[in-house]
């Protein structure tokens, strides 16, 4: 046998049996991406909803919820700016009128059925994100999806066109039999959709092992670290007063969350969004402010930033679609639904063949 033929020959068993053992979650985690890609915008169609005006004190948001105390974060829900979600330590959400402060509704941030009460959509996060396995799921999922990124360079360079013959493959008329279309919409959707699996693996991966990664690129590239926030107690500035400070830093932004302190790092993190910024929805500019004294300890300005930093930022835009918009979360959503797609194909066209190879030793 020639190299190129047993290399062919390793590579579709290798990619079979990727697709066999592990394609199960990947199509979980298609589907799943697939339907969060618009839930914002379905919530707040269907969700509750807030009163059009100016935002109240983040002091009266807070104690609205239940006082600073066990409080995690305060930000928005989505672009619109009426409702703000408050996340408790105790797995809490505290859905709260922007405008007058008032308790629209309460949810559970770690849901373990998508219940009737609103938390269908963190379930889902969930799954999509860690599988319901929380950290030890966010490490099995990140490394799936770095198996789906080698089972789709496997596939796109099987799948390729020898000699240019690029419109056999996306003629359905050539497709004669059951098992020469289960085989023609695996093969041609593959190549339709592997760059974009590509950037998805990527992306995914970069999301979940940023933490452990952001030291390693820095060592090698310009990187902006984030800012270090020492542990402590004596939390003097309250909610507004830092976000005041971190509106001083960035005059022009709109807010978008507020990371309260905590016994690990007695400071606020002011997530904010600057006008093209390629994160438009939720931004990635940040002001770090010492709880105790009002200090600035740390701004993050990624319109400014080196482009390592940049290249880091895109990461959520490009796996959310945001990136491009209607058209690239529309792209994602399909590509999500790709996969279980894959998925069904895959599996019927090799129960398909092991029933005939059965019959034909029978």
């Amino acid at each position: 046998m020639k190299p190129r033929a047993r290399l062919r020959r390793c590579l579709v068993k290798a990619h079979l049996w990727l697709g066999l053992t592990i394609g199960a979650v990947w199509a979980v985690q298609g589907a799943t991406g697939a339907l969060l890609v618009y839930h914002r915008d379905i919530d707040r169609m269907i969700g509750v909803r807030g009163t059009q005006g100016p935002m109240v004190s983040l002091d009266r948001v807070a104690q609205a919820a239940g006082g600073a105390d066990g409080l995690i974060r305060i930000g928005f829900r989505d672009t619109v700016g009426t409702v703000l979600a408050v996340d408790r330590s105790d797995k809490r959400t505290v859905l709260i009128d922007a405008a007058t402060a008032r308790v629209l509704a309460v949810r559970d941030t770690d849901p373990t059925l998508p219940g009737a009460d609103g938390a269908a959509w963190r379930w889902l996060y969930q799954l999509h994100e860690a599988l319901l396995l929380h950290d030890a799921g966010e490490t099995l999922t990140g490394i799936s999806g770095l198996f789906l990124l080698g089972a789709a360079l496997m596939g796109l360079w099987l799948a390729w066109p020898r000699g240019g013959g690029w419109w056999i493959v996306f003629d359905p008329r050539r497709w004669k039999s059951p098992a020469q279309r289960l085989y023609g919409w695996h093969r041609g959707g593959g190549l339709l959709a592997s760059a974009g699996f590509v950037l998805m693996t990527l992306t995914g991966a970069w999301l979940i092992f940023a933490s452990d990664l952001r030291p390693v690129v820095a060592r090698w590239v310009r990187f902006e670290m984030p800012a270090h926030v020492a542990p402590g107690t004596g939390d003097i500035v309250g909610p507004q007063r830092a976000y005041e400070i971190a509106q001083g830093q960035f005059p022009k932004a709109r807010l978008f969350r507020v990371t309260l302190p905590s016994t690990k790092g007695n400071a606020y993190t002011v997530r904010l969004r600057q006008r093209g910024e390629l994160r438009h929805l939720s931004g990635t500019s940040s002001v770090t402010i010492d709880a105790a004294t009002g200090r600035v300890i740390g701004r993050y300005d990624p319109l400014t930033a080196p482009i390592a930093n940049r290249l880091a930022d895109a990461a959520f835009a490009v796996h959310s679609g945001e990136a491009l918009g209607v058209v690239g979360r529309t792209m994602v959503l399909l590509l999500g639904l790709s996969l279980p797609m894959f998925y069904a194909t895959g599996l019927i066209a090799w129960l398909n063949r092991r029933k005939r190879k059965t019959r034909a030793l029978a």
